[in-house]
């Protein structure tokens, strides 16, 4: 009969091992990560993310949440007037995605990788379907996150009275 946890306190870098029954043929072995997303670490030893992390962008403000954990960037989301899509600095893709980021200067594009998924955007060049450009505002690269968050699998939702996006991945 499998047993239930109750008020377990997880670390970063903690590992949990569990045999949910007597007549189980297996432990399963799971790990806190970055941002506090829990993964089960699989025979292999690669990692399966068995939680989700929720990002909380505010436009026009710095202070973000993971998780209800306070973050602060540098440069603060704003609304793009002309495709009316929600830009974020591209260093927060890479913290909320755990996605590698390359910037090809000669070019002016941006390779994005998660896993299996790359997606590349060159900097005021138009995506399909209306859903925006990357660009660069001073000194810093924005990219649309409704289209990269799709494109990754996570969810978008948005809160128009608190000017707020979900992202929940």
């Amino acid at each position: 009969m499998a047993k239930g946890f109750a008020n377990i306190l997880l670390e970063y870098g903690k590992e949990i091992s569990t045999q949910f029954s007597a007549e189980a043929s297996y432990t399963r072995l799971f790990v806190v990560e970055d941002n506090a997303k829990v993964a089960e670490i699989a025979i292999d030893g690669t990692l399966k993310s068995i939680t989700t992390a929720t990002l909380r962008l505010v436009i026009d403000n710095t202070t973000h949440t993971i998780n209800g954990a306070p973050l602060v960037s540098e440069a603060a989301p704003f609304i793009d007037a002309q495709y009316e899509r929600t830009m974020i600095p591209l260093y927060l893709v890479a913290d909320v995605f755990d996605a590698e980021i390359e910037w090809i200067e000669a070019s002016r594009t941006v390779s994005i990788t998660r896993d299996d998924v790359n997606i590349t955007l060159q900097m005021d060049t138009p995506l399909h379907g209306g859903m925006g450009q990357a660009r660069i505002v001073n000194s810093r690269t924005f990219v649309p996150i409704r289209h990269i968050s799709e494109m990754f699998g996570a969810s978008v939702r948005w809160d128009g009275g608190a000017r707020a996006v979900y992202i929940e991945n």
